[in-house]
């Protein structure tokens, strides 16, 4: 078999701040593996740090991850995680043949003006699309001499989860964090426990984290 008989790889890529990572999102990431394969699914975030709405380094969200059951080696730090960088040469990916689909919330869609997908002032296609079952293009964000788009990032629509923390509905991250900021302590174990129910253990060392970063 030649190497260029080999089939592209389509990697899908769930990127946010998470702030914290919480049950929805790994909700998310099962939808995303049950789709395009476990062993093709990630996560990527970023490391940048803002006191009240992003208080949780890098290697705290990790722990939060783990402790709700995604494999450490499938959590990537990068820069801009819609445009990932270490993602591509962990796998090794080929810009030329390869595929990135990136899930995406309905609300994200909804909200974010990234997400929909009119043409640039030029007229030609922004480099994200719809996903699509057929006729993917590879990840290629340079355009060719005729100023036509090399390749594309897809968009996957991802289910909106709702779940409830202490009883209350509670599916966006600056609600939790201002539901942890507020509780006693055995109300904040309560809400860990919500947030991470596979983490047993290691709820600890995410009560310290937790403790740290929204005092």
């Amino acid at each position: 078999m030649k190497i260029t008989d080999i089939k592209p790889r389509i990697i899908a890529v769930y990127a946010g701040r998470f702030h914290p990572f919480h049950i929805g999102h790994t909700q998310v990431y099962r939808e995303l593996a049950s789709k395009f394969g476990s062993s093709n699914t990630y996560i990527v975030t970023s490391a940048k740090v803002e006191p009240k709405k992003s208080p949780f380094e890098f290697a705290e969200k990790m722990s939060m991850m783990v402790a709700a059951g995604i494999p450490e080696s499938h959590i990537v730090q990068e820069i801009s995680p819609y445009s990932p960088v270490n993602l591509v040469n962990k796998l090794g990916l080929d810009p030329n043949k390869d595929v990135l689909v990136f899930g995406v919330g309905s609300k994200d869609m909804a909200e974010d003006p990234r997400f929909t997908f009119t043409p640039l002032k030029d007229g030609t296609a922004s480099y994200l699309q719809p996903y699509k079952e057929k006729g993917l293009q590879p990840f290629n964000s340079d355009k060719n001499a005729d100023g036509t788009r090399a390749g594309h990032g897809y968009v996957y629509p991802v289910s909106d989860v709702k779940f409830e923390i202490l009883g209350k509905a509670a599916n966006s991250a600056s609600k939790i964090r201002e539901l942890y900021k507020t509780a006693n302590d055995d109300e904040r174990l309560a809400i860990l426990a919500d947030l991470y129910p596979q983490s047993g253990s290691a709820v600890k060392k995410l009560k310290r984290i937790f403790d740290t970063r929204l005092a």
